[in-house]
């Protein structure tokens, strides 16, 4: 007899329940992980319509309000039909649920029950009693023979015994537009329900919504209910702004506030102005006076923005820090912006379709327009990799000769310009086998493995950390491969008040620490493959 248990193993309680179980009581028991539609609803909702498997009547009716009901229908739906790609229909299995706790050993039990069963025509026999309806279940009313009873309708699908052929009758019924408790219920006759009277099978989980809050610190509490609480999709926007970069800032927030009001779903914004003087110091006035510049700016004072000051009170804190700490997992995505980076009006609304159809951890970047040498080829938006790029990479006029000026990298493009290149393509969003990272407007989806970035890692090559870890993690990157981002890599405000250069010994000191602190953590990960190290700046030119 083949034995399962749907197991939700983001849940710490109910994982260690199965291995538990698997240890103490079922040996042979098979893990079957739960459809997770309290993370990814959309892309399990329009699969299961799609297939036939529900109507849109029930997801209205029930899962748009409380998603893990169709996680628990489809966890069941799904678990079937593997069931019978592999058994026979004479063949029997054990499924129970991953708050289902076992008392001893109930194969012996199972077994002599299978077999009194055979002598019966049922399908199905359920090993859990609803304990509001235990009186009237097992009176001599309903008792057929031994621990036997004909099944009454009741709550819970905590424990059951199902005949393969009876499966085929649930599966040839779909969609199924009821809870699979309530279904059941409704089609005892179908199945010839039966009921068994034991202890082996205990409920760990809440008993009924109304129980749930009070319960739930002391068992493994509802999925389902507990569904109910997801928090509303959202976008988290979050950009982190040195003092010398504020002369540009304005026109990267007017890229961001049109993207915002053509987007579809709600954008947090949260912004850190960094006046810290740790590296660069202004050559007049004091550096938080830089952020003036963009001050008065709409964006700054509307309810869905937050602003946080870092200043020399605090400790060197920079960008590496704040990529790392401004992460929000139940947001579908957090976007890094870049200062100098435009957004193309519809990048939200891409993320928005696109959180509907990946339902695990990735991350999604934009195309490039034309990069400087050849590793980026695959990145570049590919009408711009058609044009060929000049050899001398220290002459950018050669380098980019033959490629239309605002498409080149290394130099300057307007809002307008990337709008109306934009505009000529639809999105075309593809999984790489490889991984290139530039930091701006990277999107990291939600339940994201965290840190990304390593604990000491605050300022340089903190995308560079990133890459490696997802590649170590084998965690995939998506292209948006026909939209590109306005990154102005050169942009001529850029640094504007000081005279620190990235080849002053001050900046060349915290760089390294930066990139020895990476290689630090991403020893520390256990891994299957060796991260590339991350190279000395001596050894390598950075543009960024």
């Amino acid at each position: 007899m083949n034995s399962y248990m749907i197991t939700y193993s983001r849940d710490i309680k109910r994982s260690a329940n199965f291995t538990e179980t698997k240890r103490k009581s079922l040996p042979n028991l098979q893990k079957f992980e739960a459809i997770d539609c309290v993370n990814y609803y959309d892309y399990w909702k329009t699969k299961a319509l799609s297939e036939g498997l529900c109507s849109t009547s029930y997801t209205r009716k029930e899962t748009d309000e409380y998603p893990g009901k169709l996680g628990c229908n489809l966890s069941y739906l799904y678990l079937f039909k593997s069931i019978c790609s592999t058994l026979n229909d004479s063949d029997w299995v054990l499924i129970i649920e991953d708050d289902c706790q076992t008392q001893g050993d109930p194969t012996p039990y199972l077994q002599n029950l299978i077999a009194e069963a055979s002598q019966t025509n049922t399908e199905y026999i359920n090993l859990y009693s609803d304990p509001a309806e235990s009186d009237k279940q097992f009176s001599k009313e309903y008792h057929l023979k031994g621990d036997l009873y004909k099944m009454v309708p009741q709550y819970y699908t905590l424990a059951q015994l199902i005949r393969v052929s009876g499966i085929k009758k649930i599966l040839n019924a779909c969609p199924i537009d009821d809870n699979i408790d309530f279904w059941r219920n409704s089609n005892i006759d179908l199945l010839n329900c039966l009921i068994s009277k034991n202890n082996f099978f205990k409920n760990s989980g809440s008993m009924n919504k109304h129980t749930h809050q009070q319960s739930k610190d002391n068992t493994m509490g509802s999925l389902i209910w507990d569904s109910a609480n997801t928090p509303p999709k959202q976008i988290l926007f979050q950009m982190h702004i040195m003092w010398y970069e504020s002369k540009m800032i304005p026109e990267t927030l007017d890229s961001l506030q049109i993207a915002i009001e053509k987007s579809s779903i709600p954008v947090k914004v949260v912004l850190g102005l960094n006046s810290q003087t740790y590296i660069e110091q202004p050559e007049e006035g004091e550096p938080q006076n830089m952020f003036e510049e963009f001050s008065s700016h709409p964006l700054l004072s509307k309810n869905y923005t937050d602003v946080y000051t870092i200043t020399d009170k605090q400790d060197f804190y920079n960008i590496g820090d704040w990529r790392r700490e401004i992460y929000n997992p139940n947001a579908i995505y957090t976007v890094w912006g870049e200062s100098d980076c435009l957004i193309p009006s519809d990048y939200f609304n891409i993320l928005l379709s696109t959180d509907s159809q990946i339902p695990y951890p990735h991350f999604m970047t934009l195309a490039s327009r034309k990069m400087w040498d050849s590793t980026w080829d695959l990145m570049e938006h590919p009408q711009i990799r058609k044009y060929p790029r000049g050899k001398n990479r220290e002459n950018i006029k050669e380098l980019y000769s033959e490629v239309p000026y605002h498409l080149a990298s290394e130099q300057q493009i307007t809002q307008e310009e990337m709008e109306s290149f934009n505009k000529e393509f639809e999105p075309e969003v593809k999984k790489l086998n490889f991984y290139k990272v530039d930091g701006s407007l990277l999107a990291i989806s939600k339940n994201f493995p965290t840190p990304f970035i390593g604990e000491n890692v605050r300022f340089a090559r903190e995308d560079t950390c990133f890459e490696q870890f997802c590649r170590i993690k084998n965690i995939p990157q998506f292209l948006i491969e026909t939209k590109i981002k306005g990154h102005n890599y050169k942009h001529p405000l850029k640094r504007i008040n000081t005279s620190s250069l990235r080849s002053d010994e001050t900046y060349k000191s915290y760089e390294s620490k930066s990139i020895r602190e990476i290689n630090l953590f991403l020893k520390s990960i256990p891994q299957t493959i060796d991260p590339k190290p991350v190279k000395d700046p001596q050894s390598t030119k950075l543009y960024s």
